[in-house]
């Protein structure tokens, strides 16, 4: 026989209920396991991406490449810091923070951007010494091995961006989308080394190495400081985006009814969440309750 349950002897639209609780708590959990999953994945494929940049640049007198595996390298942090993030903005509201942990996601957004910016920095000041250190040209040899990372380092970024970028827009996430991003623009470092060393290869120009390392750090630092501007309207509560506060307006009234007129309405973004508050001019009659 098979075990009974207190499920059948509920309503119909109470089964339904918690059918639908159960199904939002998985879906909530399944979100979560995937930026947990993704997240190692990266910071992982960072790690070795990094290092084996930094490796062969280095034998192969290769800054571009040099420059892109410090980039592959900051991006543990920005993995590390993005995941920290996501996990404390998710936090339930306590005494000490009444509208929840939302604004977490901010902060590390501000912290992984200030890093960026200053690998970028470093990135420049390195390129800015090989290019004075006259280079030879790299050897064929050199030249395939470093190609060969830096295509490598095109193809997973771009896988990472893409799988980092939809585990992110499915758990609400600024910071993991925001991660996702930084992915896409390893790619297209990776793209700026590899025509460096290709174009140095093959015009025989030892300066073209150097300036598409410092396309590189141009890359890292705007990517840097567009992540920052966006923390800090964030912290600073700056202004709503129009068309999103229309939709809540549109929402209100197609919940409440055209009777209720919403004479304000506020909101601001924290982490995965608005916080909104509006003031309704509701029909006479109606209790106070």
């Amino acid at each position: 026989m098979r075990p009974a349950t207190a499920l059948p002897l509920l309503r119909p639209a109470a089964r339904g209920a918690l059918r639908t609780a159960a199904a939002r708590r998985h879906a909530m959990l399944s979100t979560e396991a995937d930026v947990q999953r993704i997240s190692a994945v990266g910071i992982l494929a960072d790690v070795g991406f990094g290092c084996t940049k930094l490796g062969v640049g280095t034998a192969c007198a290769s800054p571009a490449l040099v420059a892109d595996g410090a980039h592959s390298l900051a991006d543990v942090l920005v993995g590390a810091v993005s995941y920290g993030a996501y996990a404390a903005a998710r936090a339930p509201p306590d005494e000490e923070h009444p509208y929840g942990h939302g604004k977490f996601e901010a902060g590390g957004s501000l912290v992984v951007g200030g890093a960026l910016v200053a690998t970028g920095a470093a990135a420049a000041a390195n390129a800015a010494t090989m290019a004075t250190a006259a280079p030879d040209v790299m050897t064929l040899p050199a030249v395939t091995a470093c190609a060969g990372v830096a295509a490598l380092s095109i193809a997973g970024k771009e896988w990472l961006y893409r799988a980092t970028l939809r585990a992110g827009e499915r758990g609400r996430s600024d910071a993991i989308v925001a991660n996702a991003h930084h992915h896409r623009s390893d790619a297209y470092a990776s793209i700026a080394a590899l025509g460096g060393i290709v174009g140095t290869y093959a015009l025989g120009v030892p300066w073209l190495d150097p300036l598409a390392a410092a396309g590189v750090a141009a890359v890292v630092a705007h990517q840097g400081v567009h992540i920052c501007r966006d923390a800090v309207d964030q912290l600073l509560d700056a202004s709503f985006d129009p068309a999103r506060l229309e939709q809540l307006r549109d929402a209100v009234s197609e919940t409440l009814g055209p009777e209720y007129v919403v004479e304000r309405l506020r909101a601001r973004k924290a982490g995965p969440g608005i916080v909104a508050d509006l003031v309704l001019t509701v029909p006479a009659g109606l209790s106070a309750s």
